[in-house]
């Protein structure tokens, strides 16, 4: 009867679909995020306080010596050509900047709807050891709910940056999250293409009533998902 041939259409097209969940989890794997987004950060590295005046010619040390405290003066100035993590009307990302030294954390505010923020803001950040640590650098996209998508990082080493100078890096951002909304598109791919296999499956062996009883049954329409 007809209730049967379903049954084994779908059946049968479920296993042949199955590799769909394994496709599913390959297509997040294999989109591969291209980076071109960069960071700007003022960077001022003190044996002890900051003083009122900063030397405003290059410097050829001192340097951090292996062990040496000292003090770490971070400008997170802006950051250029981010990667979207919100798709809309028009791509776009809610971008903050975290900054990590050891287990020492400071983040930024967030500019919303924007690719290239523009944070300004100043940080103090003790250095246990201003020769061998480094200042880890991550973009964020803010999201409401759930984690924030990274942006893209980037590790700077303090120990080539001498006393008592500022030093303006541009840092090319590396990585990065193929965002939330992307994520659910693939998903919402993946689960299109199974319910048109199973109704495909109903239709030829069964006819067009049984692939318009499997199309209400997925509450899809196998010649959307099919399409593209």
């Amino acid at each position: 009867n007809l209730s049967t041939l379903l049954s084994h259409a779908a059946s049968s097209a479920l296993k042949s679909a199955s590799p769909l969940k394994n496709s599913k989890k390959e297509s997040q794997q294999g989109i591969r995020v291209k980076n071109r987004g960069s960071i700007s950060l003022g960077l001022s590295v003190y044996e002890s306080e900051i003083p009122r005046a900063v030397s405003m010619k290059t410097p050829k040390g001192p340097f951090a010596q292996p062990g040496q405290a000292c003090v770490l003066h971070v400008t997170a100035e802006g950051a250029a050509q981010l990667n979207a993590a919100d798709f809309g009307s028009k791509p776009k990302s809610d971008p903050y900047c975290q900054l990590t030294v050891q287990k020492k954390k400071v983040k930024t505010k967030s500019c919303k709807k924007t690719l290239k923020p523009r944070w300004h803001q100043e940080f103090i950040i003790s250095v246990p050891d201003g020769s061998n640590d480094f200042l880890l650098v991550k973009v964020k996209d803010k999201d409401l709910i759930g984690r924030s998508d990274s942006l893209g990082e980037c590790r700077i080493d303090l120990a080539y940056l001498p006393f008592d100078f500022e030093t303006i890096v541009t840092a090319r951002l590396k990585g990065g999250d193929i965002g939330e909304n992307v994520k659910m598109a693939v998903d919402q791919v993946s689960d299109d293409v199974g319910a048109a296999v199973v109704t495909k499956a109903a239709e030829t062996a069964g006819g067009k009533y049984a692939g318009k009883l499997a199309r209400s049954a997925t509450g899809k329409n196998e010649s959307h998902a099919l399409a593209g």
